[in-house]
C-alpha cells in the first residue's frame, strides 16, 4: 500500500475520490520514499496532468481512467474555448448595425433605404455655406421634401456670429440659411429639437459629415409625421455654416423665437459606420440613458459611459445649446475615414446599417420622450453599458460602493486563500509579474511593429498631420496586433505556470485590478465599471477552488467560474475595443495606438484564469497558433492595406496674390522649418521633404522664405515660393462709411467687398477693439485681446457693413485676405490635384494648407478727427 492509500484509508476517504489535501500531504512525504521519480517542488505541483500521473502511478486510477480524464480535459477546454468565442461573436453581433429597411417600408418606420436615396441627391456636388448653386440645390431639395409632407418649413436667412473663447481674439460669422419645421404636439409643455448641418466643406460633397445626419433627421421627420401625434412639439433644424464654426446653430440660439420652447436638443453629426454612441451631453446624461434603455430604444445598443471627454473629436451643433444651458446630447458614430472632407466623401462610404441603427434608436427615443407630460425630468448621471442586446445602467453614485464591495471581496478571497495555505505571496507576485510582463510586451511589440510597418510603407503617410485617418483594410494590422497580444499573454502564462500554481496565477492576475478599480472610481466614476466588475467576478470565480475540497468538483467549478468571469469581461470590454478601433486609431498617433493595445491587453488579461484552464492540456498550442494567425494578418496587411484608398495629401500648394503690388506666387509647403516654438499646436505639422510632380511643374526656380513675408499674420512656416501669373482680380476692399465718437468710444462703420465672394479674413493687429455689430444688428461686447482675426464666409456680391467700436482714437491697421478653395487655372499649367486628395481643403491657415487662392490688401484707417 502506498502512503497516499494509507492516508486515504485512515482518513476514511475513498480512493476512488482523490482529495487535494490528502494528496498534497502524500506528495510532500514522498520526496525521500521514491528516488526513481523526479518530484517537482510543491509550488510547481499544480497541473492536472501531473496530478493524474501521480494517481496513475499510485494505482488510484487505471490507465483507461487516466486516458478518459485526459480526453475530458481536452474536450472541456475546447468547449470552453468555443463558448468564449461564441460570447465574443454574440457581443459584437448585438452591438453591430442591422440590415437597412427598404424604401417601401411602412411610413411610420425609419427606412435607411429612403434616407440613402436622399443622400444620393444632396451629395451630387459640394455645397459649402455661401453663394453657390450646390448650396441652393440642397436648400431647395430639403424644403421641397418637407412641403411634400404637407408641412410649411421656414428658412431663417440671417447672419450668424460666433465669438470664440474669451481672449482668443477670433470671431467667425457669415450669412446662413437655417431650415426649420415644427410638428405640433397635442398638449405641449415644450419642444424636442433634432438637428444636423447640411453645409459641406468647399472641396467635398459631405456624404458623411453631415449628409448622413441630415437624411437621418429628414427620415425621422417623415416617420414621426406619419405616426400618431406626440404630446410634445418636435422641432427639426437643418443648420447652415457648421463647418466654419457652428454659425447656423449659433444664429438659431441667438435669434430664433422657437428657442424659448426648446427643452431638449439632440445633435446628429454623422453616421458612417459602426454603431452610434452617446459621445457628449449637457446637464448630465441621466435622462438620455434612462430613455435609451427603455424598450425599443435599446435595440442593439452600443452606448457606454466611455470617457469620450478625454478624447475630444471636434465641435458639433450641440455647442451653442450647451452654452444656452439647454439639456442636449450628441449621438453619432465614431468611424472617420480618409475620404471625409474630401471630394471622395460620397454615399458609397456610408453604411446604410449604421443609419438604420441610429434611426431606429432615435425614433423610439423621440416617441418616448415626446409622449411624456414633462420634459424637465431629472435623473442622476448614469453608468451604462450594453449586455447582450440590452442597455444596463445604474447611477454613477453607485460606483464607489460597488468598488468597495469588489475590493473587500478580493481581500477576503486572499485572506481565505492564505489561511488555507492555498495561496503564496511568492506565487502571487510571480503571477502578477507574468500578467504585467505580458501586457507590457503586447503593447511594446505592437508599437515597434507598427513603426516598422510605416517605415516599410511610407506611402501610408500616417505620420503626416491631416493626411491619413484610416486606410482601406488597415484593420488587418489591427486584428494582427490583437491576436499577437493573445499570443504574448498566453505565452507568458505558459512560462509562468512552470513555477506558479493555477491559484497563484489567477490571484496574481487580479492584483492589477485592485489599484485600477480605486483610481478609476475616483477619477472616472462612470467609466470604472470594467475594472470593478472584473475584480469582483474574478474574486468570486476563485472561491470554488479555494473552498471546495473535492479535486474533481473544484476543477469543474473553477472552470465554470473562470468562464463566467471571462464572458462578463468580454461583454464589458468589447464595446470599448469597438470605440478604440473605429476612430482609425492607427492613424491617430503612436500614443493612441498604444492605448488601444492597452485596452485589448487588459481584456485578454482579465481572462487569464480561463486561458490557463483552456491551455492546460497543451500549454504552447494556443500561443503558437495565435502567433501564426497574427503573422497571417500582418502579411495580408502588407499586401492588401491601402489598395482602395485615395492617395494621401502629402504635397500641398497654394496661390497667393498681393493685389497692392500686383505680384503673385505659388506657395508650396515642403520640408524646411516645419514648426515654430511660438506656434500653437494647430500648426505643428510635418511637411514632406520632396516635391511631387505638380509642385515641380508649377514651382520654377523656387525660393525658400518665411510665410510671414507674404502675409505678416501668416503661420510661422518656412515655404517655397515661385512667381505665378497674376489674376485680373481687384481683391478685397474696404470703404469707411462713418467714423464718429459716441459715449467715449470710437465707432467706425466699414463696408467690405471681395472679388471671389467666398471667405474674407479681417485682421486688426494690436487694436483696442471693444465691440462689434454685424449685419443683423447683433452687437457683441468683446474681451481684451492683443489683436483680432475676423473670418466671414459666404460674402455677398454687394459686400457687407460691419460696425467696430474702439477705445482709442489712433490710426487702425487693417489687413484683408480673401480666399477661395482651389487653385486658379492658367493655360498650359497643371494646377488641379488628383481627385479626392484635398483634406480640409482651401484654407491658408490649415495644418497642411493646400489648394487655396488668396488675395491680400493692407489698409490704414486714419486716426479719429484727422485728415
Amino acid at each position: 500500500m502506498t502512503q497516499a492509500q494509507a492516508i486515504s484509508t485512515t482518513s476514511g476517504l475513498s480512493t476512488n475520490q482523490p482529495n487535494r489535501l490528502v494528496f498534497s500531504a502524500a506528495w510532500e512525504r514522498r520526496r525521500g520514499d521514491d528516488q526513481q521519480r523526479q518530484w517537482q517542488p510543491a509550488a510547481f505541483r499544480d497541473t492536472a496532468e501531473h496530478r493524474f500521473s501521480l494517481w496513475l502511478a499510485d494505482g488510484l486510477i487505471t490507465q483507461k481512467e487516466y486516458s478518459m480524464r485526459q480526453t475530458n480535459r481536452i474536450l472541456f477546454s475546447l468547449l470552453a474555448l468555443c463558448i468564449l468565442g461564441g460570447a465574443i461573436y454574440l457581443t459584437v453581433a448585438l452591438i453591430s448595425p442591422p440590415a437597412p429597411l427598404p424604401v417601401d417600408a411602412p411610413a411610420t418606420e425609419f427606412s435607411a433605404g429612403r434616407a440613402m436615396q436622399d443622400l444620393e441627391v444632396i451629395t451630387r456636388q459640394p455645397h459649402p455655406m455661401g453663394i453657390s448653386q450646390g448650396h441652393a440645390d440642397v436648400v431647395a431639395y430639403l424644403v421641397g421634401e418637407i412641403r411634400e409632407l404637407g408641412l410649411e418649413p421656414q428658412v431663417q436667412d440671417t447672419f450668424g456670429l460666433r465669438l470664440w473663447s474669451p481672449g482668443s481674439g477670433y470671431i467667425s460669422g457669415g450669412f446662413v440659411e437655417n431650415i426649420t419645421v415644427r410638428l405640433r404636439g397635442t398638449n405641449p409643455e415644450g419642444a424636442i429639437l433634432l438637428t444636423s448641418h447640411y453645409d459641406s466643406v468647399p472641396g467635398g460633397p459631405a456624404a458623411t459629415c453631415s449628409g448622413s445626419g441630415v437624411v437621418t433627421v429628414l427620415e425621422l421627420l417623415r416617420a414621426l409625421h406619419a405616426g400618431p401625434p406626440l404630446r410634445q412639439d418636435v422641432i427639426f433644424l437643418f443648420t447652415d455654416g457648421e463647418e466654419p464654426g457652428t454659425l447656423g446653430a449659433h444664429a438659431f440660439v441667438a435669434q430664433h423665437p422657437w428657442l424659448q420652447d426648446v427643452r431638449l436638443a439632440l445633435s446628429m453629426d454623422q453616421f458612417r459606420a459602426g454603431p452610434p454612441h452617446l459621445v457628449a451631453t449637457s446637464r448630465g446624461d441621466g435622462l438620455w440613458v434612462q430613455t435609451l434603455a427603455q424598450g425599443k430604444q435599446s435595440t442593439r445598443p452600443a452606448y457606454s459611459s466611455f470617457p469620450f471627454n478625454l478624447f475630444p473629436a471636434g465641435e458639433t451643433d450641440l455647442l451653442p445649446f450647451k452654452k444656452a444651458r439647454i439639456r442636449g446630447a450628441d449621438i453619432l458614430t465614431i468611424a472617420p475615414a480618409t475620404e471625409v472632407h474630401t471630394a471622395l466623401d460620397l454615399p458609397k462610404i456610408v453604411d446604410p446599417g449604421s443609419v438604420q441603427q441610429a434611426g431606429n434608436q432615435i425614433l423610439a427615443l423621440v416617441r418616448y420622450l415626446g409622449s411624456q407630460p414633462n420634459l424637465e425630468m431629472d435623473y442622476p448621471d448614469q453608468t451604462f453599458f450594453p449586455v447582450l442586446g440590452r442597455l444596463i445602467h445604474y447611477p454613477s453614485g453607485w460606483a464607489m460602493p460597488l468598488a468597495v464591495v469588489s475590493e473587500l471581496c478580493f481581500l477576503g478571497m486572499l485572506f481565505y486563500g492564505f489561511r488555507k495555505i492555498k495561496l503564496t505571496w511568492k506565487g502571487m507576485g510571480l503571477g502578477f509579474l507574468a500578467f504585467l510582463l505580458g501586457l507590457t510586451l503586447s503593447v511594446v511589440i505592437a508599437a515597434l511593429l507598427w513603426l516598422g510597418i510605416q517605415a516599410l510603407h511610407p506611402e501610408y503617410a500616417y505620420d503626416l498631420a491631416g493626411a491619413r485617418i484610416t486606410l482601406s483594410d488597415d484593420n488587418l494590422y489591427t486584428f494582427g496586433f490583437f491576436v499577437l497580444a493573445l499570443a504574448v499573454i498566453t505565452g507568458s502564462i505558459a512560462v509562468a505556470r512552470r513555477r506558479v500554481s493555477a491559484l497563484d496565477l489567477a490571484a496574481g492576475a487580479l492584483v492589477i485590478w485592485f489599484p485600477a478599480t480605486i483610481l478609476m472610481t475616483i477619477l472616472l466614476p462612470a467609466s470604472s465599471y470594467p475594472a470593478t466588475w472584473v475584480l469582483l467576478s474574478g474574486s468570486l470565480a476563485l472561491l470554488p477552488t479555494l473552498v471546495v475540497q473535492d479535486e474533481k468538483k473544484a476543477w469543474v467549478l473553477s472552470g465554470l467560474g473562470f468562464l463566467a468571469s471571462a464572458i462578463l469581461a468580454t461583454i464589458l470590454w468589447i464595446p470599448w475595443i469597438f470605440i478604440a478601433v473605429f476612430p482609425g486609431t492607427l492613424g491617430s498617433g503612436l500614443m493612441l495606438m498604444s492605448l488601444m493595445m492597452v485596452i485589448v491587453a487588459l481584456w485578454i488579461g482579465s481572462m487569464v484564469p480561463i486561458l490557463d484552464w483552456i491551455t492546460s492540456p497543451k500549454r504552447w498550442l494556443l500561443p503558437a497558433a495565435a502567433a501564426l494567425v497574427a503573422l497571417g494578418f500582418l502579411v495580408a496587411g502588407h499586401f492588401l492595406v491601402g489598395r482602395d484608398s485615395p492617395p494621401p495629401l502629402v504635397n500641398s500648394i497654394g496661390y497667393w496674390l498681393d493685389a497692392q503690388e500686383g505680384e503673385a506666387y505659388w506657395v508650396a509647403f515642403v520640408g524646411g522649418n516645419r514648426t515654430n516654438a511660438s506656434t500653437t499646436a494647430r500648426y505643428q505639422v510635418a511637411f514632406p521633404e520632396a516635391m511631387d510632380e505638380r509642385q515641380i511643374h508649377l514651382l520654377v526656380n523656387p525660393t525658400r522664405r518665411p510665410y510671414t513675408e507674404l502675409f505678416p499674420e501668416a503661420p510661422q512656416f518656412s515655404v517655397l515660393t515661385s512667381a505665378a501669373p497674376p489674376l485680373t482680380l481687384d481683391g478685397p476692399r474696404l470703404d469707411v462709411i462713418s467714423d464718429e465718437w459716441v459715449d467715449s468710444r470710437r465707432v467706425v462703420t466699414i463696408r467690405f467687398t471681395t472679388s471671389m465672394h467666398d471667405r474674407l479674413y479681417i485682421v486688426i493687429p494690436e487694436a483696442p477693439l471693444v465691440a462689434i455689430t454685424v449685419p443683423n444688428n447683433e452687437r457683441t461686447e468683446l474681451a481684451a485681446s492683443d489683436g483680432w482675426w475676423l473670418r466671414f464666409d459666404g460674402m455677398p456680391l454687394e459686400g457687407m457693413e460691419i460696425c467696430f467700436e474702439f477705445s482709442t482714437s489712433g490710426p487702425l491697421q487693417v489687413l484683408l485676405v480673401e480666399e477661395k478653395t482651389g487653385l486658379p487655372s492658367f493655360p498650359g499649367l497643371i494646377t488641379q490635384p488628383e481627385p479626392g486628395t484635398m483634406k480640409l481643403p482651401g484654407e491658408f491657415l490649415q495644418g497642411i494648407p493646400t489648394d487655396f487662392t488668396a488675395i491680400n490688401r493692407n489698409f490704414v484707417v486714419k486716426g479719429f478727427g484727422r485728415e
